[in-house]
């Protein structure tokens, strides 16, 4: 048995390593004869004995050749004890490539391509080339005919720090003192339209709120607001007012409607096309209460239908001229007939003859039509106003345009948990105003249900036109917070 002078382990005589700590073992030291010790006289003497010998300790970087050495031991024991020559056995032991080299040069070569192209991508895309002087001139010069002064400004002021001596710094002081003394006067002209136009909305909201929308002629709301838009064509205040002064007049012309003053409700839409001449749920209400009107007219007409009472006495033959009599009854339809020519007189002919009274009402007047007896009159004939609703514009080809879209504010004091989604299906009316809101997809938190309730009755949309009439139509809104 051979001791570890390392690690103090037993190891077999044939190991040349220790198999605890692979140590290599020093057979020499442990394998010699004990020496017997010199008897002289009666004191036994021992010889000396010679001091361990250090155990050689391979370097560490043949640490692979000590492996390698212990594996070629352990397959030469195993063949011995098989029965196999060893020295007939080809060594096939291929040591492992050193791939450290070749993966610092690979490395190397990777870090160097990838700062090659950054400086080239900097070179052609990040360094703008330095402009000359005649082309940042003629740059500054474009800007300035074109009448955009900051930039020219930007421009010249440059041109003048990188080329003091320039032939050209006279000319682009010039063009400096020009572009500031422009921009003074814009400024100032800015500062007196904006109080202007502050006074003139301050004038539109007072008229607006004394219902003076188109009248008197000095002193009305959409007046001053044709003034602000001339001077500022996309000023929030005035188009909103202009919006609520065109919704002001379609309101009262439904209202007319449904009391059957035709001819006011006429008169309130073209107020509404002399404030937009485009709007076409007005012209398109115009059509269909002059088609109302007609239909009434030609009802009222087919029912004066002239009777005469029973008398037993002879209309007397025609004479020789051809002249025909015919009583009472001539005379009765006469009299309707210019009842109907003069509508505003209302005959009382019973008195007078056997006719029966019907009152006649035009077809312009804003009087509704009343029948002082039930029987004498026909029912009015039910003309279906309602347009139809359309469930799913989109899929009829119909496009939807929106005039204005409100966007909901959260509050940020708001804690309703992260992602949240509310669905709302929207019933449009005529008029491009939600007219029903309902919600389909509610959020968890409820106060977002609500925001996006008041947000989608805000909406404004383009009417829609299906089979050339005014038309309702079904849209699902879909709000997201996130």
């Amino acid at each position: 048995m051979l001791i570890c002078q390392n690690c103090g382990a037993l190891n077999d005589e044939k190991r040349i390593y220790c198999q605890q700590c692979d140590y290599a073992l020093n057979r020499q030291s442990q394998t010699r004869p004990r020496q017997k010790p010199i008897i002289t006289g009666d004191i036994h003497q021992t010889p000396p004995v010679e001091s361990a010998r250090e155990p050689t300790i391979p370097p560490v970087s043949s640490r692979a050749n000590v492996n390698q050495e212990k594996n070629q031991q352990t397959d030469r024991e195993f063949m011995q004890r098989s029965g196999i020559n060893p020295q007939s056995q080809p060594n096939n032991f291929n040591p492992p490539p050193q791939r450290r080299t070749g993966l610092l040069i690979t490395l190397v070569l990777l870090t160097g391509i990838l700062l090659a192209g950054g400086f080239f991508i900097y070179q052609t895309v990040m360094k703008k080339p330095a402009k000359s002087n005649t082309s940042m001139f003629a740059l500054g010069e474009q800007y300035f005919k074109t009448g955009d002064y900051p930039a020219a400004k930007n421009i010249f002021e440059q041109f003048l720090i990188q080329y003091p001596n320039d032939p050209l710094v006279s000319v682009a002081n010039n063009r400096l003192t020009a572009i500031q003394a422009s921009l003074a006067k814009k400024a100032e002209i800015d500062t007196k339209t904006d109080d202007q136009v502050q006074t003139l909305l301050q004038k539109a909201e007072n008229a607006y709120n004394r219902e003076r929308m188109l009248a008197p002629e000095d002193d009305n709301a959409y007046a001053y607001i044709r003034t602000i838009l001339s001077l500022d064509p996309f000023n929030p205040k005035a188009v909103t007012m202009r919006e609520n002064i065109i919704d002001y007049y379609k309101k009262k012309a439904r209202e007319a409607y449904k009391r059957k003053r035709y001819q006011r409700a006429i008169n309130l839409y073209e107020k509404v096309l002399s404030i937009a001449p485009g709007d076409v749920v007005a012209t398109l209400q115009i059509e269909q209460i002059n088609r109302r009107i007609d239909a009434l007219r030609v009802a009222n007409t087919s029912t004066i239908i002239p009777e005469t009472a029973p008398s037993n006495r002879v209309n007397p033959p025609s004479d020789a001229t051809g002249d025909s009599n015919t009583g009472p009854s001539i005379n009765n339809a006469e009299t309707n007939l210019a009842n109907l020519a003069q509508p505003n007189k209302i005959e009382n002919s019973a008195t007078s003859s056997n006719t029966i009274p019907v009152a006649i009402n035009p077809a312009n007047s804003d009087v509704p039509i009343n029948t002082p007896d039930e029987n004498a009159l026909p029912n009015e004939p039910e003309i279906k106003d309602e347009p139809p609703l359309l469930k799913d514009p989109r899929g009829k080809g119909i496009r939807i345009v929106y005039l204005r879209k409100e966007t909901p504010v959260v509050p940020r004091n708001w804690n309703y948990g992260g992602f949240s989604r509310v669905k709302i299906l929207c019933t449009v009316g005529t008029d491009g105003r939600v007219e029903k809101a309902v919600v389909t997809h509610r959020a968890k938190y409820r106060r977002l249900n609500q925001l996006s309730l008041d947000a989608v009755k805000k909406y404004r949309y383009r009417p829609v036109i299906y089979n050339g009439k005014p038309a309702r139509f079904e849209i699902t809104e879909e709000f997201i917070y996130d």
